[in-house]
């Protein structure tokens, strides 16, 4: 009899410390798991503030890009008006008698020494310019797709990782209450043995 209660005794006793080692390592996942979510929440107001970050250079961009086509506007009307006016009609009027009054129309042609002074490295000047503004204009816009769209895979990516580990606790918080009620129901069929024998 006294062996008995003996082996009883020691189920009980390798229960209650299977029951403590259980609850320590249930204990240290779930804190595991929070630490897990509170570092993936820091990380994700972090790259919030990076799409906040990238939104304003977004917007400087934006304000660049238009400054560039009301420059590049300005150089095209330019450009127009220089073409113009070299070609631009004139009316000169010969024989200046009344009756027989004729008129020629002349088409205004620059010359060879106008072309190459002053006017003709100015437009050379303007179209290399509007060149190199319309690179840049290209260059930005391409580094502003980029960049919205690396922060936007990122963004998604950090989401569906931080709603799986949520997901995950819940399971194992779920799975922890079970086996607690399972060791409840061990330790009480265990009481009514003891007390039977």
């Amino acid at each position: 009899m006294k062996n008995h209660l003996i082996l009883i005794t020691t189920k009980k006793d390798e229960t209650i410390l299977r029951n403590f080692y259980s609850s320590n390592s249930r204990m240290a996942t779930k804190s595991q798991l929070v630490e897990t979510v509170e570092f993936l929440e820091n990380q994700n107001e972090q790259l919030l503030d990076q799409v906040e970050r990238l939104e304003g250079i977004r917007g400087a961009l934006e304000e660049k890009v238009s400054a560039y086509r009301d420059r590049l506007k300005e150089l095209t009307v330019r450009l127009e008006e220089f073409h113009v006016s070299s070609t631009e009609k004139e009316v000169v009027y010969y024989n200046k008698d009344n009756l027989e009054r004729r008129r020629f129309v002349l088409q205004r042609r620059p010359s060879t020494e106008c072309l190459a002074s002053e006017e003709q490295a100015a437009i050379d000047y303007l179209e290399e310019k509007y060149a190199r503004l319309l690179e840049h204009y290209m260059y930005e816009r391409e580094k502003n797709e980029r960049l919205t769209k690396g922060v936007s895979k990122n963004n998604e990516s950090t989401v569906l990782e931080l709603f799986t580990k949520a997901e995950a606790a819940d399971t194992l918080l779920k799975a922890a209450t079970v086996s607690r009620k399972m060791i409840q129901r061990a330790e009480e069929h265990a009481r009514q043995i003891e007390s039977n024998v």
